[in-house]
């Protein structure tokens, strides 16, 4: 696909380590390959020490990124907004992964006298918000021309939202679409990281890969790792800097067995054969169609990192089903879960081998992307 020196905007809540702005960078480096030009506006001020283009500055293709920070005054940003639609060549598309941008974009066109296309992604389960911004997402999503769900779980959660509340059904006609996420390989597997080695042995790791979060269940990850460490098995905690510090003390994993590492990725480490990721996550009873896959699992998946998750539907991942780079645990079932660690640390390299080279399609972003450009050429410019 052939971008040609495209211009479009790309709109962020901010750029926080986390799977939103991974996934909104990876699409930036997949719009650059195919020529595009796209321009990243953060709603909010660059954060020391949690900034996630900072995981990818051995990458080269990082060094082309066009990034612009907002301060959080709205007056502010319609007005730098405003200023850009009104410009000669101004751009008219702009994908957003702000529900508020997409609010912010439509006001801001009105007052600019500028039509645009506004396609908004939703990458949250909404039954995690209190009622107040439940109603506040779904009213600021009525702006976009389009609202594309990046888990098919995602959409299902909104779908009985609206079911559930009659009066939003008569406001809402939107046009509700699943369109998945995915990783931009090409970073995954560079070589221009330089990967550093974490133990002087070839130990492998238990690895908990996200913020630290109840219901990212890092404290079943710690209560896991507590009984399986030992020195033939490490573990190895990849988070944010910015951590919750009432249920995360990094001088408990500071050990000979155990290793914390803040503001990184999985491209800057080698990870020794054996590992496992452990992915424990809980959205509590009030979530009917929880989702177990995120950005995590797939960066596992594209280093043959087996992860094991919690239930999962597969209604968005049919192909990693029945991987063995994938497994369902219930996690209060410590016997089974050891067993699967297990299972998985035995798989040999060349069966994580064929899984990778066998889901590099469907993990991949780039049919992710090409449908976002096929909505960005039908628009009338």
């Amino acid at each position: 696909m052939n971008l040609d020196g495209c211009n479009f905007i790309i709109v962020a809540d901010n750029l926080r380590i986390g799977g939103v702005q991974r996934l909104l960078i990876d699409e930036s480096y997949q719009f650059l390959a195919w020529g595009g030009n796209p321009h990243i506006v953060s709603l909010a001020s660059k954060m020391p020490k949690d900034h996630l283009p900072d995981l990818d500055e051995e990458f080269k293709p990082s060094k082309k990124l066009n990034i612009t920070f907002l301060n959080t005054n709205k007056a502010e940003q319609i007005s730098y907004f405003y200023k850009l639609m009104r410009e000669k060549e101004s751009p008219q598309v702009f994908i957003t992964h702000s529900t508020t941008g997409a609010a912010l974009l439509r006001i801001t066109s009105i007052l600019a006298f500028k039509k645009i296309l506004i396609i908004l992604q939703i990458h949250q389960l909404i039954t995690l918000s209190d009622k107040r911004q439940q109603f506040k997402r779904i009213l600021y999503s009525m702006c976009a021309n389009y609202v594309l769900f990046s888990s098919n779980q995602f959409l299902l959660e909104w779908k009985l939202l609206i079911d559930k509340k009659k009066y939003l059904k008569p406001m809402y006609r939107k046009r509700l679409k699943f369109d998945r996420m995915g990783v931009y390989l090409p970073r995954l597997t560079s070589s221009d990281f330089d990967k550093k080695q974490l133990c002087k042995t070839d130990v492998p790791h238990l690895i908990f890969l996200s913020r630290v979060t109840s219901w990212k269940g890092f404290e079943k990850f710690k209560s896991l790792t507590n009984q399986y460490s030992s020195s033939e098995f490490h573990t190895l905690a990849m988070t944010a800097s910015n951590y919750r510090k009432d249920i995360f003390n990094p001088d408990e994993f500071n050990t000979d067995q155990s290793h914390v590492i803040f503001n990184s990725s999985v491209t800057s480490l080698q990870l020794n054969l054996g590992s496992v990721h452990l992915y424990p996550s809980d959205y509590g009873p009030m979530v009917k169609h929880p989702q177990s896959i995120g950005m995590n699992v797939l960066e596992m998946i594209s280093q043959g990192i087996p992860s094991l998750i919690s239930k999962e539907g597969f209604e968005s991942w049919p192909e990693l089903q029945k991987t063995e780079l994938v497994k369902v645990v219930d996690w209060n079932n410590t016997e089974e879960v050891l067993r699967t660690v297990e299972s998985a640390r035995k798989l040999s390299s060349q069966s994580r081998r064929e899984e990778v080279e066998k889901l590099s399609a469907a993990i991949s972003i780039e049919d992710h992307c090409r449908r976002l450009v096929n909505l960005m050429q039908s628009f009338p410019q």
